[in-house]
């Protein structure tokens, strides 16, 4: 992954954060979600869990906090099959 590519994601993950969290009615309101861990897209029918009844957990891999939903607004496809860098 280039450094261009790179800056871009982690402009993009620290955009996303305040919608990673308590998310449940974002989430319910996009069209689709993507998560910024794996780069996975969902439908909000495929998030069945939540942490504590509001924050989604990715049904791919499972983590929570990271499911972003496109109700907010971010260029999401810029995690498309990317991993956000460590």
């Amino acid at each position: 992954m280039d450094d261009a590519t790179k800056a871009r994601l982690q402009w993009l993950d620290e955009s996303a954060s305040d919608h990673g969290w308590n998310n449940r009615e974002e989430i319910n309101a996009s069209e689709k979600c993507i998560c910024s861990a794996c780069g996975q897209w969902s439908e909000p029918a495929q998030i069945t869990k939540w942490y504590n009844e509001r924050h989604a957990c990715c049904p791919h891999c499972g983590l929570t906090g990271v499911v972003v939903g496109s109700r907010s607004g971010l260029p999401l496809e810029a995690y498309e099959n990317c991993r956000i860098p460590e």
